[in-house]
């Protein structure tokens, strides 16, 4: 087995020792750590040369999400030279919001996401099963991988396959909502020829379909799929998963007859029977959306 391409995209730096806490899963395997981020902080760059002297700290400008971070990555390396890739980025808590579809109570995201690298034990079973089955081509938590695309996605979806189609390749749609998963590298080398570069990206907001992030975001499990690879979690146990689908639809029952929700950009909207009440008022960290999520 190769080395493994760990790529951080750090834009709220205080999420730093978390994400390089979740690091010390690796254990003794192999790997080169590339963090990206979009302005120079000495005492952040100092943490990550204490943690890891050979890591590589590249400064990017703040342009598509954590999506151009990764490719400007994919573009300067040599996928030869790794097995495995690992995608991780800071992301902001947002309470009561839709997540992959599914709606969450005040639960962060970012604890769903980075489940397949929290412990040492679990990141070694990732990497286990993937060296054992041939056809396993990425790895994400379970709310994170989506099927069933919802109607708003639309357009985003057709962008991706319609971009997967220029290179001969179609498939059905499945991907990885919020882009942090573990992948076999050498799928990625379809994204290198895409040769895509900062100017490509425009101002990414929040929240808003249709952009390049998103499109990428879709184009990157749907290439697996269409190159005959799967997506699966491998970590979560069976009883968590029933639970979960249990809890899914008592949740949308309940949500039938009273919503109370909070987009990204900060806006509550209440719906009771789905009739929307007038009441709009600004969450009280909308401030702080950005250009990574």
């Amino acid at each position: 087995m190769g080395k493994i391409l760990v790529h951080i995209h750090l834009y709220y730096l205080e999420q730093t020792d978390m994400l390089l806490d979740r690091l010390k899963s690796i254990g003794d395997n192999p790997y080169d750590l590339f963090i990206t981020m979009c302005r120079h902080d000495d005492a952040v760059e100092q943490k990550i040369k204490s943690f890891n002297p050979a890591a590589k700290i590249i400064i990017t400008h703040n342009v598509g999400a954590d999506v151009y971070p990764f490719i400007h990555i994919l573009n300067s390396v040599d996928l030869d030279d790794y097995s495995y890739i690992v995608k991780l980025h800071t992301r902001r808590d947002l309470t009561n919001h839709y997540f992959c579809g599914e709606y969450m109570y005040g639960i962060s995201r970012r604890k769903y996401l980075l489940n397949f690298i929290s412990s040492q034990t679990g990141f070694q079973k990732c990497l286990d099963t993937l060296n054992a089955d041939e056809k396993l081509g990425m790895i994400a938590d379970y709310q994170g991988i989506v099927s069933k695309p919802r109607r708003r996605d639309k357009e985003t979806i057709a962008q991706a396959l319609d971009l997967l189609q220029k290179h001969g390749l179609s498939c059905k749609v499945r991907y990885v909502s919020g882009t942090i998963f573990m992948a076999r590298a050498k799928l990625f080398r379809i994204v290198q020829e895409l040769r895509l570069s900062e100017s490509d990206f425009s101002k990414y907001t929040s929240g808003s379909g249709g952009m390049l992030p998103h499109i990428m975001e879709v184009f990157f499990g749907a290439s697996i799929i269409a190159h005959g690879y799967e997506i699966r979690d491998v970590s979560t146990p069976f009883m968590h998963k029933l639970c979960y689908l249990v809890l899914k639809k008592a949740v949308r029952v309940v949500r039938f007859f009273y919503r109370n929700d909070i987009s990204v950009a900060g806006y509550r909207t209440i719906k009771i029977l789905k009739i929307t009440i007038p009441f709009a008022t600004k969450h009280e960290n909308a401030d702080e959306v950005a250009d990574t999520e």
